[in-house]
């Protein structure tokens, strides 16, 4: 999975806008709803902090994956 090599080791990241070091979204504990929006173009992006620097470390907005979140989103599925 894309994600899985992009993250690495990473346990964190950077907030490119004020250089802050953020640990990554932890989906055994954290909401995903409460750190992510779904726009209808299959765009995530970060509500949080947190949020924002998983979508940035795990690059989860190259275009064939936001492709294949329209596509479920527009077939219901998402």
């Amino acid at each position: 999975m894309n994600c899985n090599r992009c993250k690495g080791s990473n346990v964190g990241g950077i907030i490119q806008q004020t250089k802050e070091y953020v640990r990554l979204f932890h989906p055994r504990v954290d909401d995903w709803e409460e750190h992510f929006r779904l726009s209808e173009d299959g765009r995530i992006t970060g509500r949080t902090k947190e949020g924002t620097v998983t979508v940035d470390v795990l690059a989860m907005n190259l275009p064939h994956l936001m492709n294949r979140r329209r596509i479920l989103i527009e077939m219901g599925l998402w």
